[in-house]
């Protein structure tokens, strides 16, 4: 990690296990970009999208490769990745350490080209305890590449330094598998934005899969808002969903099609431990501070 964040080699939008960089942050730079739609009156879909046990369904085989893209040595690689292939794990309880051991051909992947079956090693890469491998940072090299991947397809928005005139492009706001994608378009058109959100969230699950992850479906894990605007006597106001009815379409974790849940332009939700909601007014935090409050 100290390497990559020398050279630069990690994605900008991927703030986990990453020194000077939190989870409040994010939460700034997704309020900002928010808000720079309301400013420039620029249609803006926002993708919330939760991974399934992020680390543990990290294949081994495209882990392997993010890392040699990035500078990693082989052998190092083949060491870290054959022990835990071939690790045993036993439960500690409060009667002891249990005698039964989980084996090592549990959970596998078939990953034969031709459909053969195969027995492979166990994958995944651990929760990143000091006793166990480094998932966290695993998933930022391998997310890292997933987004460049991403960003050569042109997804996301590109933001204009009024100062400087330099231009950013950002796909969004990501801390783990807590994942926000942005997606505007250049004409400025609400249905192209969405229809280059539904490419964006078909080919973002594609990479994911190849990753070994997989969407967690459930709306109040996965949901999307539409920042689009109508004008009424010269002012502008944040279209509701009756007003511009638009669907976005996902697979879960058994590949079958389901609706992303839409999320009214007022209706907050809280991420990486703020709440959100494009039409913000403050009144969802305080409330959720309050309730945090009231339980401690």
């Amino acid at each position: 990690m100290d390497m990559a964040e020398k050279y630069n080699l990690l994605a900008l939008e991927q703030y986990s296990s990453r020194k000077n960089h939190s989870a409040l942050q994010q939460a700034i730079n997704m309020r900002l970009c928010m808000d720079l739609s309301l400013l420039t009156r620029r249609p803006l879909s926002i993708v919330a999208i939760d991974l399934c046990s992020c680390y543990d369904r990290i294949q081994h085989c495209i882990a392997g490769m993010a890392m040699r893209k990035y500078g990693h040595k082989t052998p190092p690689i083949m060491c870290r990745f054959a022990t835990i292939q071939e690790i045993e794990v036993s439960l500690r309880t409060g009667f002891g350490n249990s005698k039964v051991r989980k084996p090592k051909d549990l959970y596998l992947i078939p990953i034969d080209a031709r459909g053969n079956p195969i027995s492979v090693a166990i994958q995944g890469v651990g929760q990143g305890s000091p006793d166990s491998s480094d998932g966290p940072v695993l998933w930022a090299i391998v997310s890292t590449a997933v987004l460049e991947v991403m960003r050569n397809l042109r997804y996301g928005i590109t933001i204009k330094c009024t100062r400087s005139g330099e231009s950013l492009n950002t796909l969004g706001c990501l801390f783990v598998d807590d994942s926000t994608y942005f997606q505007q378009s250049p004409t400025h058109s609400v249905p192209v934005v969405v229809e280059r959100t539904q490419l964006a969230i078909t080919d973002l699950q594609g990479l994911i899969k190849a990753t070994g992850g997989a969407f967690n479906p459930l709306q109040e894990k996965s949901y999307w808002w539409l920042m689009s605007y109508n004008w009424n006597n010269g002012k502008s106001h944040l279209m509701t969903k009756p007003a511009f009815p638009a669907e976005l379409q996902t697979q879960d974790t058994f590949d079958e099609h389901c609706l992303l849940h839409r999320r009214e332009v007022d209706c907050a939700k809280v991420i990486l431990g703020v709440a959100q909601a494009p039409k913000n007014d403050g009144k969802a935090m305080t409330k959720h501070l309050r309730d945090k409050a009231t339980n401690w």
